[in-house]
């Protein structure tokens, strides 16, 4: 989504962002606004804090050692809301529904919110790449994704990132067919620098 400052600047530029809205319709994505400064100042939990909190709430939910009417406010995953099973993020220690065992191999099913969530997000590769401190605020992470401003920004992650420069795009050009590619939901190829979308790429008769 292209954030603009006022209609007469969005239908300015509409010469220029169409493809990207009519490219996002057509994968029936949209997007919701925040408030930057808000955010920022949603500080990561404490993994430690976070941990001894979070697991006697876990184990006794879980365990249903809580009568349900004693449950007023019952723990969900912050990404759907479902109420169980829990577990906590190994990244920023966030509630999350984990149906692991449910996945099914190579499927590649983005209904796995604890799954999405480690591998579609800069918050889940800052992690895993063993990075320091806020991904928010990480170089090494801006560094490595450059302007895919998705991974930062989607609706797998728990609080965005800061937001994208105004007018930046959330899909790619294909330099083969100018057609738009959202690198985040479809396939693509990338070679020698340039981006091809999946129907290029096919015709190419080549992936990277």
């Amino acid at each position: 989504m292209v954030l603009f400052c006022s209609s007469a600047h969005q239908t300015e530029d509409w010469a220029r962002h169409k493809k990207e809205c009519k490219h996002l319709a057509k994968l029936g994505l949209w997007g919701c606004t925040y408030d930057e400064a808000k955010e920022s100042a949603n500080t990561l939990q404490p993994a430690a804090a976070a941990a001894d909190a979070d697991a006697t709430t876990l184990f006794l939910y879980s365990e249903g050692t809580l009568l349900p009417e004693l449950r007023p406010n019952p723990p969900e995953c912050g990404i759907c809301g479902r109420t169980e099973p829990l577990s906590l993020t190994p990244c920023c220690q966030n509630l999350i529904c984990n149906r692991q065992h449910e996945y099914e191999l190579f499927s590649y099913s983005r209904e796995f919110c604890d799954r999405s969530h480690d591998r579609y997000t800069a918050c889940g590769f800052h992690h895993g790449a063993g990075h320091a401190g806020d991904w928010r605020t990480c170089e090494r992470c801006a560094a490595d994704f450059n302007d895919d401003y998705w991974y930062s920004n989607n609706g797998y992650n728990f609080t965005p990132g800061p937001a994208p420069p105004k007018g930046s795009f959330h899909t790619a050009e294909c330099d083969v067919c100018k057609g738009r590619v959202h690198r985040g939901f479809e396939g693509y190829s990338t070679y020698r620098g340039q981006v091809s979308c999946n129907d290029c790429t096919s015709a190419q008769g080549r992936y990277a």
